[in-house]
């Protein structure tokens, strides 16, 4: 994924799994300040993944990549 600079900090931005009260969402998350954007609130994710050989960032951006790349890239 090609994400752009957090536009508050500047800092690194990561496609993650968020975890919920009940469940996992798909999310762009900056490493710096902790901002972030969610992929549609009513997505969600059970706890369970395909594989136990993908860690939560490699399952997110196999799955959701190209979603949250607009999403997290939209601005000018």
């Amino acid at each position: 994924m090609n994400l752009k600079p957090c536009p508050f900090c500047g800092g690194v931005a990561e496609a993650t799994l968020v975890k919920g009260i009940k469940y996992k969402r798909p999310a762009v998350v900056c490493k710096t300040c902790g901002a972030s954007c969610f992929l549609e609130e009513n997505r969600v994710l059970s706890y369970h993944k395909p594989s136990r050989l993908w860690s939560n960032h490699e399952y997110v951006e196999f799955v959701f990549g190209d979603r949250l790349e607009k999403l997290w890239n939209r601005r000018a």
